[in-house]
């Protein structure tokens, strides 16, 4: 299999990048790919020497190295364009990561990324990344730690087994890129609430088992299953945040829904549906 190392990389303007093409899975005989550059914000001549190329990997050969030069312009934004691989020939077959994409930072901008270390979702919003079709996406589902199984730790594994039904059925969502995310949006929003219905009969299930009142399961497991994916976000955006806006912003975000819609929206419902049914 003949794969990128990564998705994504950042590079300055006015340097020489080099990527490389990994050969996974197998070193033996002579294989090949090709290899294409593809405009989006940045242009081939204007900001990079893009172009296409065919990699030939000899007997034993695992890596291949590919430069590519970064030009200096006088625009004064950050710009992105993909590398591509296609076309593979010997009886290889592309690998789990098939496109790179590469942000060429302004000077200043990049500076201020070296200070962080960390690419904050502010930076990964300026990615154009191209619409991964469904199949694309059950595939990255169903792979464990990206598709090095090798260096897959049992950890991974356990994670991986648990909630590989949950990535597959969240794979079906439509990609960010389409019509704006609003499909991405609405459908990602009816399918977390199906999912906090299902974890809430479950645990009304559980408690008849053992015995607990609906409200001490309400308390405990509802309550708990429905606050961790917050805590882990929250979690994120302090950690890839320089302030705690982004983190304090989530948790009153979701408090404020919580209490407004998770509570309001039933009993506005739960009211109206009684006084229609007394004038019946």
């Amino acid at each position: 299999m003949i794969t990128f190392g990564e998705r994504f990389i950042f590079v300055q303007e006015n340097s020489n990048l080099i990527i490389n093409v990994h050969r996974i899975n197998g070193h033996d005989g002579d294989v090949s790919v090709r290899c294409r550059s593809l405009q989006q914000t940045a242009e081939s001549g204007t900001d990079f020497l893009g172009g296409e190329q065919i990699l030939s990997f000899h007997d034993q050969v695992g890596k291949i190295s590919v430069p590519i030069q970064i030009m200096m312009t006088e625009r004064n934004f950050n710009r992105v364009f993909e590398i591509e691989l296609s076309e593979p020939g010997g009886g290889a077959t592309i690998g789990p990561i098939p496109r790179m994409a590469v942000s060429i930072k302004h000077d200043d901008a990049f500076t201020e990324l070296m200070k962080n270390r960390i690419p904050t979702s502010t930076y990964l919003r300026e990615f154009r990344m191209h619409n991964q079709s469904l199949f694309s996406r059950i595939r990255d589902a169903v792979i464990v730690n990206d598709g090095d199984a090798k260096n897959a730790t049992a950890f991974d594994w356990c994670i991986h087994v648990f909630a590989v039904v949950w990535k597959i059925l969240f794979a079906l969502v439509p990609p960010a890129g389409l019509l704006g995310g609003w499909p991405h949006f609405t459908i990602a929003l009816v399918m977390i609430g199906a999912l906090t219905a299902i974890i809430g009969d479950m645990a009304v299930i559980f408690g008849c088992l053992v015995g607990l009142k609906d409200g001490i399961t309400a308390i405990v497991l509802v309550a708990l299953g429905t606050s961790l994916p917050d805590l882990f976000v929250s979690r994120v955006a302090a950690v890839q945040s320089r302030t705690a806006d982004n983190a304090i912003g989530n948790i009153m975000g979701s408090n404020s829904v919580n209490v407004s819609l998770g509570l309001g929206l039933p009993w506005l419902i739960g009211a109206i549906y009684h006084a229609v049914k007394v004038r019946i």
